[in-house]
């Protein structure tokens, strides 16, 4: 089912609709981002579970500061 690319497709817009749902990013018009502010870059990781169910996820890779490593919040470019 991996190899799937109706599958993959299906499972990352079910991974979409749960982050709309719980409100983990908001959408930022280009010209309102700050001069200067760093990109996180995102990933799609997928796994597929036992009986051959394909799960996706978006997973934000860490950004260093210069202090510490962070990586919440991060300004949401494109996400397909």
């Amino acid at each position: 089912m991996a190899e799937d690319p109706e599958a993959r497709a299906q499972a990352r817009q079910e991974e979409l609709a749960k982050l709309a749902e719980f409100q983990v990013y908001r959408e930022v018009p280009l010209d309102r981002v700050p001069r200067g502010a760093q990109w996180v870059s995102l990933r799609w990781v997928d796994t597929v579970k036992p009986g051959g169910v394909l799960k996706s996820r978006l997973v934000a890779r860490e950004f260093n500061t210069g202090a510490r490593t962070m990586c919440s919040q991060p300004l949401l470019r494109q996400l397909h």
